[in-house]
């Protein structure tokens, strides 16, 4: 089950407009300059993630998911992360990914506050 490394493509922009919404663009550019990877799943699911490497160690970001058994392939990357004495980081805008989260041992880390010009 574990994902193949692939390249952008109309198929997982598919997949993954639900979660990456208005940043699509965004992170195909990423994706396409090397900044994050795209991983595909036998079953058809995308995923995008990044590793940043701080003073305080390094992270596996995930970035964007689009797939089905979301806890099942989520373990996978805990995995690798475990293995290579990594923290994990995610992202979320969806209020169900949060107990979603807490059950798999992830902790909220910060809360994001947004100003914006216009609004």
């Amino acid at each position: 089950m574990a994902p193949e490394k692939v390249v952008w493509s109309a198929a997982a922009a598919k997949s993954l407009a639900r979660a990456l919404g208005n940043d699509l663009l965004e992170i195909e550019g990423q994706v396409k300059t090397g900044i994050c990877e795209l991983w595909q799943y036998t079953d058809g699911g995308y995923c995008v993630t990044r590793v940043e490497v701080s003073k305080t160690g390094t992270e596996l970001v995930i970035v964007a998911s689009g797939v089905e058994s979301g806890a099942e392939k989520l373990a996978g990357w805990v995995n690798l992360a475990k293995n290579n004495g990594w923290s994990v980081r995610i992202h979320s805008q969806r209020p169900g990914m949060k107990q979603f989260l807490n059950k798999a041992g992830f902790v909220t880390a910060e809360t994001v506050y947004r100003w914006q010009y216009g609004r």
